[in-house]
């Protein structure tokens, strides 16, 4: 549903303020609503944004910034601005960024990215600052008479694990990344936008302010209501244009994100298609067959000329799962000799980061985080909790190691260094895959493969990564000298939907 806001700035654009009831559809205003509920990655944005830019008839993009808080995810924010930039410097067309509640913390990020940064009198900017809440809850367990066993292959792979007490060198190495996070904020952020420099020391503590009581205007450059946004528009768009189009000349195009991305498509006259796969939280062995299924349809499309994998992926609950996906593309990608990019939008973690090796070239969003080359297994057990709720179990098995994954009985110290060999087997062939994968990692194979988790930069110098970048480049490195007007953008989702699942 459009909002009354929303309905006013539409009414507001298709009638002239000087009272014509005329209305004349002609030139286009791309307006894209940016929030922080309705798309699940860049991506969905990026397909309106392109959609803007390639329409010759779109003279100019308003981005409405309606974000909660300000709160977006930085590695989203930058990962759409960096691609605003991009399409910029190609189709040469004018961006304003609207804010009229919030444009603090990531939602900023977007607007820097504009050739105008308006804001509502009343509106907060700034509050740019970085953190994280380390959740332990390892003493509320052992309350309940639960005990876990960690069990895993990697010195930090239970670095943030809320089960188990954070130690105070967990703690130190956090804070460390975080404010190694902050300064490539603080970088990216005055790269989008330079003049934020001259005033860097008035909004690196995170300080918040009104629009309207900003005396340095490097913030932003114009001040005003929505009215005050159709006229800033209309300059624009009469400053690049030879003939002056007045409001009643305007048609303006709404877009959101959708939710199911496989419906976007960026352009219906196309030679060449691109598939976009987007896979995000967890993936499962359970879907290993959709997983194979889904890329070998795309590999053996002649249509496609390549695909690029959008990754927010936390892990996977299966190695030996990850094992097969990763010789089952290199397979395919030998086959059919397509070119597959992995843009890593937010994070990717373990299994997430496996996921991109299967692409022959990595991009990372400058605030994505990726790593954690380890192996995990969890084994609880509820013999203290089944005491105190008064419950007996009686394992009872055919042989010495039959009751192993049972969880109402205590590991034995053979049983416990059973499981650790087969972690670190495990282990040692995701390393494997790795080291197949980015060659260059093997000079440095101690640095890695500890499960530590790393920001761009450092994992562009290891090697991890090959590039840090925007969704827009994970598109040129497909489609290389082709012009963006020939290509079509299809998206797919990797990861299964529950009710399909069950």
């Amino acid at each position: 549903m459009i909002k009354h806001f929303r309905l006013a700035f539409l009414f507001l654009f298709m009638q002239l303020a000087h009272g014509d009831t005329q209305v004349n559809l002609g030139p286009k205003i791309g307006v894209l609503v940016i929030n922080d509920k309705d798309a699940p990655n860049s991506w969905a944005y990026l397909a309106h944004l392109t959609e803007f830019f390639l329409d010759k008839e779109v003279k100019a993009i308003v981005i409405l910034l309606e974000v909660g808080n300000g709160y977006f995810g930085y590695s989203q924010a930058f990962a759409i601005a960096k691609s605003i930039k991009d399409l910029k410097k190609i189709y040469k067309k004018p961006v304003i960024a609207y804010g009229e509640q919030w444009l603090a913390h990531s939602a900023y990020v977007v607007a820097c990215a504009s050739d105008c940064i308006m804001a509502a009198p009343m509106c907060m900017l700034g509050h740019m600052t970085y953190g994280n809440n380390y959740i332990d809850k390892s003493e509320q367990l052992i309350k309940e008479g639960i005990r876990i066993t960690p069990v895993h292959a990697g010195k930090y792979k239970y670095q943030d694990d809320p089960d188990f007490k954070i130690s105070d060198e967990d703690l130190k190495r956090a804070q460390i990344s975080v404010n190694e996070a902050w300064q490539n904020v603080i970088s990216n952020i005055i790269d989008l936008r330079p003049a934020l420099k001259e005033c860097k020391s008035s909004w690196v503590n995170g300080e918040i302010f009104i629009a309207s009581q900003i005396k340095n205007n490097n913030f932003y450059d114009k001040i005003g209501d929505k009215l005050d946004l159709q006229n800033v528009t209309l300059q624009l768009i009469n400053k690049q244009n030879k003939k002056k189009f007045k409001l009643s000349d305007l048609e303006v195009v709404v877009k959101e994100p959708f939710l199911e991305l496989e419906k976007l498509e960026v352009s219906k006259d196309n030679k060449k298609t691109i598939a976009v796969v987007n896979a995000s939280q967890m993936l499962k062995w359970e879907d290993s067959n959709y997983y194979f299924q889904l890329f070998a349809d795309l590999f053996y499309d002649t249509n496609i000329l390549g695909i690029v994998i959008n990754i927010n992926v936390y892990g996977a609950n299966s190695g030996s799962g990850m094992y097969n996906l990763y010789t089952q593309i290199k397979k395919l990608k030998q086959i059919t000799k397509k070119p597959v990019v992995a843009y890593i939008d937010c994070y990717a973690y373990s299994g997430g980061y496996w996921l991109a090796c299967c692409a022959d070239y990595i991009i990372a969003s400058p605030l994505a985080d990726l790593g954690s080359v380890g192996y995990r297994w969890s084994r609880v057990d509820y013999t203290k909790y089944d005491v105190k709720n008064n419950i007996s179990y009686n394992p009872i098995a055919s042989n010495e190691l039959g009751n192993i994954f049972n969880e109402h009985k205590t590991l034995t110290e053979k049983e416990q260094k059973i499981i650790q060999d087969l972690i670190n087997f495990r282990h040692l062939g995701f390393i494997a895959q790795i080291k197949d994968s980015r060659p260059k990692l093997k000079n440095n194979e101690s640095e890695w493969k500890e499960a530590q988790v790393y920001n761009p930069y450092k994992a562009l110098n290891l090697g991890m990564i090959d590039k840090i970048g925007s969704s827009i480049d994970s598109v040129k490195y497909i489609s290389k000298k082709e012009d963006l007007n020939n290509i079509k953008i299809i998206f797919r989702t990797l990861n299964k939907p529950e009710e399909k699942r069950n």
